[in-house]
């Protein structure tokens, strides 16, 4: 049996306010299309389905399509709700949907749900909070504790005749987040040992956007595409499973987004311009000898194609970056960090970013 690991797909994602919707089309394409050339039996969905909780109605038209199509091809699907999706909407109608080969968990549950499929079994955890899992084992002193008893509960369900597959949206101890991790780490309680994971065959996370393994049989994907210009020098995989052999096989992602990243004064930046491979490339400047005023704009426009972000530098501040007027370009941490860069003149404390991600992931919460 092989099984395809995706996760955090962010369908109806911008990039510096330009939608990719078009982008993750095509990626939802070439998903089919490798479901039916390599004979995938399953395919894992490990949250983070939709960008946003209430999604577009081309984003929800993008997931029907795609999830019928690997149907069509010869696979089921397994999903689980990530931090940005909307838990209950994601997993309407779930029992009738399990009849055509559709199984998602939305919310956590105990028992924890169990899928099984020729010669494996799924256990699948979508993202949840503290509170969650404490409420779900009330005995416990705390979440640290209950969610230890969540998975000891797991490990007695598997099964030795079958593999056994833990699909989990959560942040693991040694994973390295990118820039486009908004909220990946919210203190201790969010975070789960790698011992938690014992006992599976194989780990399929999602959550973070950086493909990485950190253990034998436990690996991020990633995302299918490159959602922030940080990784676009980062190759994209899928990773296959079998489960006959044990065996893991890393698909190479064709670049759907093509980023490009150009550093340099403003003669360097144009001249570059002139030289560049990818006129379609989707472009962040960063002018290393003054600041990204209108008449630096102006003439960078008139070069490069696609530019979605630019940068200078303050020659009063020395490694600040003042961006052109769209700061919507930014996400709230990264604004947080320019504005104390700014006004205190130093970086901002490791308390208070920890302090400001909670209540970003409280509020995101809440609009689930």
């Amino acid at each position: 049996m092989k099984i395809l690991h995706t996760s955090d797909w962010h369908l109806g994602m911008d990039l510096c306010q330009m939608p990719l919707l078009e982008y993750q089309k095509q990626w939802g394409e070439w998903l089919c299309q490798t479901v039916a050339e390599k004979q995938i039996d399953a395919v894992l969905v490990c949250g983070d389905v939709f960008d946003r909780a209430v999604s577009s109605a081309e984003s929800i038209r993008l997931y029907s399509e795609i999830v019928e199509n690997i149907n069509r091809a010869g696979a089921q699907v397994v999903m689980i709700a990530g931090n940005h999706d909307g838990a209950a909407r994601l997993s309407a109608c779930a029992p009738l949907l399990e009849k055509s080969g559709l199984y998602i968990a939305g919310q956590l549950e105990y028992p924890i749900k169990t899928i099984e499929i020729e010669q494996a079994r799924f256990f699948l955890l979508p993202y949840f909070a503290a509170e969650r899992v404490k409420a779900l084992f009330p005995e416990a002193e705390n979440a640290q504790q209950a969610t230890e008893q969540l998975m000891e509960h797991c490990r007695q369900l598997c099964t030795p005749d079958k593999k056994n597959i833990l699909l989990a949206h959560c942040f693991a101890t040694g994973a390295q987040p990118g820039e486009s991790d908004r909220a990946a780490v919210v203190g201790g309680s969010a975070e789960m040992p790698l011992s938690l994971f014992d006992g599976f065959d194989y780990v399929a996370l999602g959550h973070i956007h950086r493909p990485q393994k950190l253990k034998e049989n436990i690996f991020y994907c990633g995302t299918p595409m490159k959602y922030s210009f940080s990784e676009a020098s980062q190759t994209k995989t899928a990773p296959v499973y079998d489960t006959e052999t044990g065996t893991i096989e890393f698909l190479e992602i064709p670049e759907f987004v093509p980023l490009r990243v150009v550093i340099g004064d403003l003669e360097h930046l144009i001249e570059q311009a002139k030289m560049f491979e990818n006129k379609n490339a989707l472009m962040r400047l960063v002018r290393t000898d003054g600041i990204a005023d209108l008449a630096a704009q102006t003439r960078l426009r008139k070069v490069f194609a696609n530019i979605l972000q630019i940068e200078g530098r303050n020659s009063f501040a020395e490694n600040v970056q003042i961006l052109q007027p769209e700061t919507k370009q930014l996400s709230e941490l990264e604004l947080l960090r320019l504005f104390c860069k700014e006004t205190e003149q130093q970086p901002i404390s490791q308390d208070l970013e920890n302090w400001f991600l909670e209540m970003l992931e409280q509020e995101e919460e809440q609009e689930q």
